[in-house]
């Protein structure tokens, strides 16, 4: 959401010719219905092996209070290849008046693919 739902009340005061009666007061919540969508900014990254990386996660529209994603993830290996990375689990807070993209940094390390690669051959 991006705010929070807000809270009305309503009173009934001085009014010509009649007299207030019970119920006098109501309330009314007005519920936030806006979606905020959280996305990647891309839907496909390419890095070289041994390189750093960084992925981009983005929300649809400003917010009016914390919003936090958890974002997990990790390579799956090749076949007979021994891979270092890269694993994700990191709890992201976009904050009210914030940036609305958040820049996540990667490993994209293998770990002796040359060797694994030749024994496959």
């Amino acid at each position: 959401a991006l705010e929070a739902n807000e809270i009305r009340t309503f009173r009934l005061a001085n009014p010509t010719g009649a007299v207030v009666s019970s119920p006098s007061q109501t309330s009314v919540t007005i519920i936030d219905d806006d979606l905020v969508y959280v996305m990647f900014v891309n839907d496909t990254y390419r890095f070289q092996e041994g390189e750093m990386g960084m992925i981009q996660v983005k929300i649809s529209n400003p917010i009016a209070m914390n919003l936090e994603v958890l974002i997990n993830g990790a390579t799956f290996p090749q076949p007979n290849v021994l891979t270092n990375g890269p694993s994700i689990n990191e709890l992201l807070t976009f904050q009210p008046g914030g940036s609305m993209v958040i820049d996540i940094d990667i490993d994209i390390s293998v770990v002796n693919d040359e060797v694994a690669l030749e024994n496959i051959e």
